[in-house]
This record gives structure tokens, C-alpha cells and sequence, in this order.
């Protein structure tokens, strides 16, 4: 199945800040007993197999365990009411993943944080520590299993 869509996608869940599944590939639990999640996506342009699904929105809600790789997501799909049979059944084929793309879960490149504010670099890789511990000038504390990045570092004055 061919298509190309454009547009823009919103996303709202029940974490308190970024989402530890969305930095983990879908590894680490959320900060919740449950996820509940929106993902909407406004198809400003496109087409599936020659049909023109353009100006359509189509929005996933789910619910979902902590750690959303271990499965049993409880999901629903909604359609654009503008959108004709033909329209609807090839978007929910690609939001479904059946036709393919993200949707379908292929692996992903690493997960980065980029435009962002850090002495380091603007550009951050998303990590979990395995170990994380400081015991100096008075500090005592372990990070094991918490957040972690990296990035490389160019300085010069």
C-alpha cells in the first residue's frame, strides 16, 4: 500500500513531564499505574493509493500498563466525521499499522532531546543509568535506574 501524509500531531498522556516510554522506545513505566494517552494527527496533506485524505483528523486514544511494550493496550480509534468510507478505511488501515509505517512499531533511531538548553550541547541522548552514585564534599545520594544523557562537547574561547 502506497501513501504520504503530511501535518500535525498532538500528543497528551497522564505523565508529569515527558514521557519515560516516549525516551525508553516504550521500555521504561510511566510515572503512572496506567497510561492513559491521545495521540491526534491532523493530515493537513495527503493520499492512500490514490485516494485524497487531505484536511482529515484522526485521533488514537489508549490505555495502557506502565511499561507499554509489555502489551495489553486497550485501544480506540477516531475518525473524522467529514471523512467518506473509503477515506476512513484507508486511514484506519495506516493509524492501525496494517498498512505499514510508524504505526506498525518498526525500530526507531536513538531517542534525543534536541533544541534544548544544556552547558553540554543542544542536542542530548536520552538515557537510563545503570548505576549512579556520588558520596563527595558532603553529598551522599545513588541515581541507579534514573535518568541519564550524553552527548559530545566542543568548547573553545
Amino acid at each position: 500500500m502506497s501513501w504520504s501524509l503530511q501535518g500535525t500531531y498532538f500528543e497528551n498522556c497522564s505523565c508529569d513531564m515527558v514521557c519515560p516510554c516516549t525516551t525508553s522506545g516504550l521500555t521504561m513505566p510511566a510515572d503512572q499505574e496506567r497510561c492513559g494517552v491521545m495521540l491526534a494527527f491532523h493530515v493537513s496533506k495527503g493520499e492512500i493509493e490514490g485516494t485524497d485524505v487531505s484536511d482529515k483528523t484522526v485521533i488514537i486514544v489508549a490505555d495502557t500498563p506502565p511499561i507499554m511494550a509489555e502489551g495489553n493496550w486497550r485501544v480506540g480509534v477516531i475518525m473524522d466525521a467529514s471523512a467518506t468510507e473509503e477515506q476512513a478505511q484507508k486511514l484506519g488501515a495506516v493509524f492501525g499499522g496494517q498498512a505499514g509505517g510508524p504505526m506498525a512499531a518498526p525500530d526507531g533511531p536513538v531517542e534525543k532531546l534536541t533544541g534544548i538548553f544544556h552547558p553540554a550541547n543542544s542536542t542530548l541522548t536520552i538515557a537510563k543509568a545503570t548505576k549512579g552514585a556520588v558520596d563527595a564534599f558532603g553529598l551522599t545520594f545513588r541515581n541507579d535506574g534514573k535518568n541519564g544523557h550524553s552527548a559530545p562537547f566542543t568548547w573553545a574561547s
